[in-house]
């Protein structure tokens, strides 16, 4: 269950990391970046739900990871997240699943609802935004991660303020492209072809 290592008495906040989790963790976190700058380039176009599907994935793997090592250091915003993440990842590794399930007669699955210039992403009966929830979460997943001392290095490395460049870059695309104006316009482009 996540969140359970936060509370197992004694528990340090890295634990002894494996080479093969540290290159997971390393990979997830590229993984996601990537995701979000190809979400940004465009979220609502029609295949941006399958960019939104991966990041969920990526973020979920990351998630376990950052459960089982940090999550002493995580608020409980970002747990709720970390549970819609995992439950989102249920109802897409398993459509015909109980996860999707809006009502005892409709599945709802990738349901996209454009709210307060973010979207709302559905499967079932859970919801998390893209740029609040998921966005937010991968935010604080790159916090906790870099914050700890297994993994202090990254900070120094020149590739990590070159994403940290991209990341802004990306955060201001999303923000603009999901604009509840600019996506009007876009949807009235999209009806006047």
């Amino acid at each position: 269950m996540i969140g359970e290592n936060r509370n197992k008495k004694k528990m340090k906040t890295n634990k002894n990391i494996s080479s093969i989790h540290e290159g997971m963790i390393v990979s997830a976190l590229s993984q996601c970046l990537d995701l979000i700058i190809l979400i940004s380039e465009n979220p609502i176009r029609k295949e941006a739900h399958i960019f939104v599907e991966h990041l969920i994935l990526s973020l979920r793997e990351l998630s376990y990871y950052v459960d089982k090592y940090f999550s002493k250091d995580l608020d409980e915003k970002s747990l709720a997240s970390m549970i819609s993440v995992k439950d989102i990842r249920d109802a897409i590794c398993h459509r015909s699943s109980p996860q999707n399930l809006l009502n005892p007669h409709l599945y709802l699955s990738r349901g996209f609802n454009f709210e307060n210039d973010d979207i709302e992403v559905q499967y079932g009966k859970t919801k998390i935004f893209l740029k609040e929830g998921m966005v937010g979460l991968y935010l604080q997943f790159r916090k906790t991660i870099t914050d700890s001392k297994h993994f202090a290095y990254m900070k120094k490395h020149p590739s990590w303020s070159i994403e940290e460049r991209r990341l802004e870059e990306v955060n201001k695309k999303l923000e603009k492209a999901l604009s509840t104006n600019d996506i009007v316009k876009k949807m009235k482009k999209g009806q006047n072809k």
